[in-house]
């Protein structure tokens, strides 16, 4: 009896509130949502993303670095030719090849630039209730400090290729329009997430995606 009392209450004291009292007291609940929606789904994935590109730049560094030891040996090899200095390249080749394969198992799930586009259209497609205002391709960012250049391909290097997507609807299909992306079979990774309510009950999110590609290759929606 004590929580039907309490309930009926809380129901008499939402009832006496204004309008306006009520339209503060259901935006405050739904920023309280995405809120718990935001800790839970999006920024686990946002950590995820930054412990990725440290350890990326820390294996490309260690993979330049080898490549010039590689040099320095071969060069040293012209001069005086001998066999410890042919272990050392095979040694150091080793190593190089070692690194390409953990950049390539860290990169495996990820969706290709050019596939980026397409999927997220035939996901949002099926969201009837879920308003795509803008899908714009953001050009190429070379991951590594010392490449500014992504006009030219290299051999040694990542590229962050990105989607740009402005998305309008209720807070509960913006909700499902992301757990449909989440449960991709391919990996995205979130850059950006920008919720504004516009018109109650209508909000608007912008977010980025992005993915790694080793080419610089600009790939357009």
């Amino acid at each position: 009896m004590a929580s039907n009392n309490s309930f009926a209450e809380l129901n008499q004291r939402f009832v006496s509130l204004t309008p306006r009292e009520k339209g503060l007291l259901v935006i405050a609940t739904l920023v309280s949502i995405f809120c718990l929606l935001f800790f839970l789904l999006i920024e686990p994935s946002m950590n995820m993303v930054a412990k990725l590109e440290r350890q990326i730049m820390s294996a490309e560094t260690n993979s330049k670095n080898v490549q010039a030891n590689v040099l320095l040996s071969q060069a040293e090899l012209a001069k005086d030719p001998n066999l410890v200095l042919a272990d050392n390249i095979r040694s150091l080749s080793g190593q190089i090849a070692q690194l390409d394969a953990s950049l390539q198992e860290q990169t495996s799930n990820l969706v290709l630039p050019r596939q980026m586009a397409p999927v997220l259209s035939r996901v949002l497609a099926k969201l009837h209730q879920l308003n795509v205002i803008e899908m714009t391709s953001i050009a190429p960012v070379a991951m590594h400090p010392d490449s500014n250049d992504v006009s030219k391909d290299t051999d040694v290097g990542l590229y962050q290729h990105g989607v740009r997507l402005v998305l309008e609807g209720r807070y509960f299909d913006v909700q499902k329009g992301l757990q449909e992306i989440e449960t991709l079979p391919w990996q995205f990774y979130w850059k950006k997430f920008d919720y504004q309510v516009t018109q109650y009950p209508l909000a608007q999110v912008e977010l980025e995606l992005y993915t790694l590609s080793p080419s610089s290759v600009f790939i357009g929606v």
